[in-house]
């Protein structure tokens, strides 16, 4: 049945909802200059659904007011309590579709690495106060910051992750302004897909 809608039985396995990942995206595309083009958009899933501080939400919200953020995620066991848009497109997947809710007891579910993890503390504190966070760009230590300082000590070329090169970018071009990295990266970001 499956491959008569062009999906693999391993896709069909795979199918997971993480509501803040959709909801953000969904408002991402939609107030972006992405969507000029109508770009289609993931269904969107009302705010009142999301969990409070998901490290989603904080990548995505320049308002967010969180002291912390969480990243771990628990499969939901019933549809029952599942918001009635994600019922309904579930059925297409039948019970292969899962909905990921935030958990601190949950897993690591988008398999976040060290440098993610120091990236999105820098990220934190910039949420928490926009200057306050000093970058020094270094050609021997991979990513450390301090949280006392707020120094941000980082070598990008040694960043493992393009969520912690992607966090990296926006926030020197948020606290320094500056462009011209974005074009003098090396390509190879691109070859990167971890």
């Amino acid at each position: 049945m499956t491959e008569c809608i062009g999906l693999s039985q391993n896709e069909v396995h795979s199918a997971k909802v993480v509501p803040e990942l959709q909801h953000w995206f969904y408002g991402f595309v939609m107030n972006s200059t992405v969507n000029k083009y109508e770009v289609p958009a993931a269904v969107n899933i009302p705010a009142h659904w999301m969990s409070v501080g998901s490290f989603v939400e904080m990548l995505f919200n320049e308002n967010y007011s969180e002291n912390a953020y969480e990243y771990r995620y628990k499969g939901g066991t019933s549809n029952a309590g599942w918001p009635e848009v994600v019922r309904t497109r579930s059925m297409v997947y039948g019970a292969a579709a899962d909905y990921l809710q935030l958990d601190p007891t949950g897993d690591n579910v988008f398999l976040l690495q060290q440098d993610d993890f120091t990236l999105l503390d820098a990220l934190l504190a910039y949420r928490q106060d926009s200057t306050g966070v000093t970058i020094i760009d270094s050609t021997s230590v991979v990513a450390v910051f301090d949280s006392t300082t707020g120094v941000l000590v980082v070598n990008y070329d040694s960043l493992t992750t393009n969520l912690s090169q992607l966090i990296y970018l926006y926030l020197k071009l948020k606290i320094y302004g500056i462009l011209s990295i974005l074009f003098s990266t090396p390509s190879r970001m691109n070859d990167k897909n971890k």
